[in-house]
Formats: C-alpha cells, sequence, structure tokens
C-alpha cells in the first residue's frame, strides 16, 4: 500500500502531541510529517514538503487555518486540507468552504473520529491516484479525441470554478477570445420529463441532436456562441461578447429563437434557463448555476417554459436570505438548547412562508428543505444523541411537508425541535459524568505505567487541564494525582496481600521505577512501610 504525507499544524502542544503518539501512522498508510505550531510554519513545511494531506487548526497565531487553506488552494492545489476547529459558526464553514477545504471538522477529535477520517482521506487519496494518466499518452489523445476534449473542458467551465492556467491550455477552442475579459453567459436547455417521450416517436437522444442541429444554425446570426453537451438530458449554450449590454440582448434574443424552435416539435418538452452574464470565463460556473436555479421555476410556471435568472433573483433574493439567515440561527439555538428562542424561530419560518406569495407546491418544497436541513444537522450530533433518537426524530421531521396547513407545521416542528433542544440539553449534562467514567476505566487499565500524567490523559481525551481538574474535584473530591496515587497503593496493597513478590517488583508493577520513592508515597496513604504493611498480614 502506498504511503501518503500528512502535515499536522495546531498552536496547542497538547493537541500535537496527543494525535501524532495515538494514531500507528504506518499502519494507517501515512508518514507522518514534522508538526507545525502556527500558520506560518505550515506553509513553510508545504513548499518544502508538498504533502498529500494538511490538518490544519482554524485558530492559530498570525496566520490561521484559513490563510493556510487558502495559500494551499492557490498554490498546491493537488493537498487535500482538514480543518479542525472548536467553533461551530457557519460562517467560518463557509470561509472554509471557499478555500477549497475538503473537510471541517469540529473538536474534539477521538480515536474512533480520528481513524475514520484517517480512512476517508486515503480513501480520496488512492482514488485521485488511479485516474493520474501519463502525459504522454494524454497528448496523443488530445490529438484523437480533440472534439470530445472540447465538450468536456466547456462543461468544465459550466460546472465548477476553473484556474486561468487550465483555460489557457485551450487556447486553441478559444482564438479570438479574451478569456479574462470577455463577458460571458450561460443557457441551459433542459429535458423537462426525462425518459417519458413517446416510444413511437423518436428517441429522447435523437431529440436532443435535432434541438442542438438547430441551435448550430444560430451561429450564422449569432456567431460568438459555443455549445456542448453534458451526460445528463441537456445541451449547454455559452455565449460571448465584448459588450455586457450587447451580450444580454444577444442571450434573451437567443433562448427566444430557441423556444421557438422547441415549441414546434411533438410529444416533447424543454424549458430554458438563462444565467446572469459574468466577466472571465473563470467565472462562468455562476452563470450556469443562475441558469439551473432559474429552471426550478417549473415547479410554478410548469413546462415549456423560458426562465431568466434576473428576472427571479430580486423578487427571491430576499425571501431565500430569510430563509438561510432563520435556519441558521435556529441551528445556533438547538446548540445553545435554548428552547425560547427554537419556539421563537419557528414561528419566524411560519410568518415567512405565509407573506411568501409562495404556491402551495413550493411552500411545501420550502418545508421539506427546512426540515431537511434539520435532519441534516441530526446526523452530525452522534455523539450527543443516540441513534433511536436520530432516526425517529428525523422520521417526525420528514413527515412535516405532508401535514395539511401552517398551523398543524408549526406545531409539528416545535414539537420535535423541542425534543430536539430537551435531548441535547439533558445528554450535556451527563458528558461530565461519562467522561470521568471513561478516564477511571482507563486509568484502572493502565495505572502500572510509569509514564501517567497530567499531560497524557488531557491528550488521550482532548481535555484541558483545567477540566480534568475540575472533573476530578467534583466527582472524586480529589485532584487526579491524589486519585492515581491513591489507586497505586491500593493495588500495591492487594499485591503485598496476596503474593510474595519483592518489594521493588511491586513498585514497577504499579507504576513506580524507584522503590525508594515507591516506599515513601505508601508511607504517607497507609501510615506504615510496604514491609510494615506486610507483617501485619
Amino acid at each position: 500500500m502506498s504511503k501518503y504525507t500528512l502535515l499536522l499544524a495546531d498552536d496547542e502542544q497538547i493537541i500535537r502531541d496527543g494525535i501524532s503518539r495515538k494514531i500507528k501512522w504506518e499502519e494507517e498508510g501515512f508518514i507522518f510529517l514534522p508538526p507545525c505550531e502556527d500558520g506560518e510554519s505550515a506553509i513553510q513545511s508545504v513548499r518544502e514538503h508538498q504533502p498529500d494531506v494538511v490538518i490544519t487548526d482554524i485558530c492559530m497565531p498570525g496566520r490561521d487555518g484559513l490563510e493556510v487553506a487558502k495559500y494551499i488552494a492557490e498554490n498546491s492545489p493537488d493537498t487535500l486540507v482538514i480543518i479542525l476547529s472548536g467553533y461551530e459558526d457557519f460562517d467560518y464553514a463557509r470561509q472554509a468552504l471557499l478555500a477549497n477545504v475538503h473537510e471541517y471538522i469540529l473538536k474534539p477529535l477521538s480515536s474512533r473520529k480520528i481513524h475514520e477520517l484517517l480512512q476517508r482521506i486515503r480513501e480520496e487519496l488512492t482514488r485521485r491516484k488511479a485516474f493520474q494518466l501519463d502525459m504522454s499518452r494524454l497528448l496523443q489523445l488530445q490529438e484523437e479525441h480533440k472534439q470530445s476534449l472540447r465538450e468536456r473542458f466547456l462543461c468544465r467551465v459550466l460546472t465548477r470554478p476553473i484556474k486561468s492556467e487550465e483555460i489557457q491550455e485551450y487556447h486553441e477552442i478559444l482564438q479570438g477570445q479574451n478569456p479574462e475579459m470577455d463577458y460571458y453567459c450561460a443557457l441551459v436547455m433542459d429535458l423537462d420529463s426525462p425518459g417519458k417521450v413517446s416510444p413511437t416517436v423518436l428517441t429522447q437522444d435523437l431529440y436532443l441532436l435535432a434541438v442542438r442541429e438547430e441551435a448550430e444554425k444560430l451561429k450564422e446570426k449569432v456567431p460568438r456562441i459555443m455549445i456542448c453537451q453534458p451526460p445528463e438530458p441537456a445541451i449547454y449554450i455559452i455565449l460571448r461578447d465584448e459588450n455586457e449590454n450587447s451580450l444580454n440582448h444577444t442571450a434573451r434574443y437567443t433562448a427566444e429563437q430557441l423556444a421557438k424552435t422547441i415549441s414546434v416539435l411533438p410529444d416533447f418538452s424543454m424549458s430554458i434557463g438563462l444565467g446572469r452574464s459574468v466577466r472571465g470565463m473563470d467565472m462562468l460556473y455562476q452563470s450556469s448555476r443562475q441558469a439551473r436555479r432559474a429552471l426550478e421555476n417549473r415547479l410554478i410556471m410548469g413546462d415549456r417554459s423560458v426562465f431568466f435568472y434576473q428576472d427571479s433573483v430580486d423578487r427571491i433574493g430576499d425571501r431565500n436570505n430569510r430563509f438561510l439567515q432563520n435556519a441558521d440561527r435556529l441551528m445556533n439555538a438547538l446548540k445553545q438548547q435554548s428552547a425560547e428562542s427554537v419556539s421563537d424561530l419557528v414561528r419566524d419560518f411560519i410568518f415567512i412562508l405565509r407573506e411568501s406569495g409562495l404556491s402551495p407546491l413550493r411552500i411545501r418544497l420550502e418545508i421539506s428543505k427546512f426540515t431537511f436541513r434539520v435532519i441534516d444537522f441530526l446526523g452530525s450530533l452522534e455523539d450527543s444523541l443516540s441513534y433511536d433518537d436520530i432516526f425517529l426524530l428525523s422520521e417526525s421531521l420528514a413527515s412535516i411537508a405532508g401535514l395539511d396547513n401552517l398551523v398543524s407545521v408549526e406545531e409539528a416542528l416545535d414539537s420535535c425541535l423541542m425534543e430536539v433542544s430537551g435531548l441535547l440539553k439533558e445528554n450535556r449534562k451527563k458528558f461530565p459524568e461519562k467522561k470521568i467514567g471513561e478516564i477511571q476505566v482507563f486509568l484502572e487499565k493502565e495505572y502500572a505505567s510509569p509514564n501517567i500524567t497530567v499531560e497524557t490523559i488531557t491528550s488521550q481525551f482532548f481535555i484541558s487541564p483545567s477540566y480534568l481538574s475540575k472533573l476530578f474535584r467534583q466527582f472524586m473530591d480529589k485532584t487526579f494525582v491524589e486519585y492515581l496515587t491513591g489507586l497505586r497503593v491500593s493495588k500495591a496493597c492487594e499485591l503485598l496481600k496476596t503474593s510474595d513478590k519483592k518489594l521493588f517488583e511491586i513498585a514497577e508493577m504499579v507504576g513506580y521505577s524507584d522503590s525508594r520513592y515507591f516506599s515513601s508515597i505508601f508511607k504517607k496513604y497507609m501510615g506504615m512501610t510496604p514491609s510494615q504493611f506486610r507483617n501485619k498480614l
């Protein structure tokens, strides 16, 4: 199994030491590079080693984790970036996504979570490696399949962000264009009912070919267009012009002409979505997404229609922002177990729905989107809620969109979310007791190790020294050191009673390499030396 290089950056020594010692990196398939304590040293290490994976804390002195992620996205895009954070704020996650971060993981991390994370990373890196092609063979294929590559390139430009360097590689396709300065616009022609074309007439693929042929004819009147066909039953058209106003006029004209062509085809239905103009080919994916968004209006307006994103964005922008903001505030209220805030936000959501002017069908869609966002949030609470709780609550939430009226929806939402808030509050109260129990089990197994310290425990269980001290004061009425010493002395007493081992052997068996120090500690706790204790038996 090939091994991948991994770099860890975290400003907390305990976290760095805990993760580095806790994982058997060779067995996991990774080479663990020397960890970094801040963003600047992490960036320097990336320059020197070009690691396959970087796991970085989001908050570090100097340059933080987001700056590290942005540097990697710009200078080492093949490196996977994982963000560790103690913050559940949505804005941090949003910034991480903008920096092309592969995963955003919340602290604390258990051994199981780290193992699962490494498994996912390894699978992703292996998948990427499997698709790498020999460069000379790639150049040969480029000549053999130039038209096919052209189609794929245009589809990529329309579906995801793309770097200017990659655009320049396809300069032959872009002759006469200035891909950085020209204005572009995406038009999407999408089947309304894929797979439902009458079997007695032409097949779906032949219909698409017929529509594409008509689009190709438009090049005589609109020469600055490019056409491509993705795997799904649709046709993409890219329009270009040096002047934005001229492009917008041409785009609407093209959409209307294509709509006329489609309208005369029997037993066949397509709709057209048109995104807004953008400057630079690297931003074309945004126009394409907008065209797809515009096509969502088929739920209200029906099939065989032309939808302009610009016409709908002013009407729906504020409403959609209010939906998203309401959902974000609701997630935060659940995390904070604020029952009053949860109920208020449910009422706000219902109020926005009533005032939105949406059709009943679209209202049900918004309710479904809202409830499934909550379900997705529940899935992230596997450490706080049981599987049965998550399953039952998810079932209840999924059924809410089918209720008869908004009054019933509000009552059901409020009931489900109040139950979530209550369960989280109850389980959070149990967390300290659960954690002290886990530490006790660990010490019962490992008390004989002479290397157990406060740092060992905090690293093993991803808690701070102050929280560890608080736990032992709260539940044991003693310090951690007092508890460990008492446990070792108790184990020593058992050995003195049940074995004839020498004192230095017993000392080593309970975690003391110095038998004199062991005798001193034993006398302090028991009021007599180990020898006196044995003689009294």
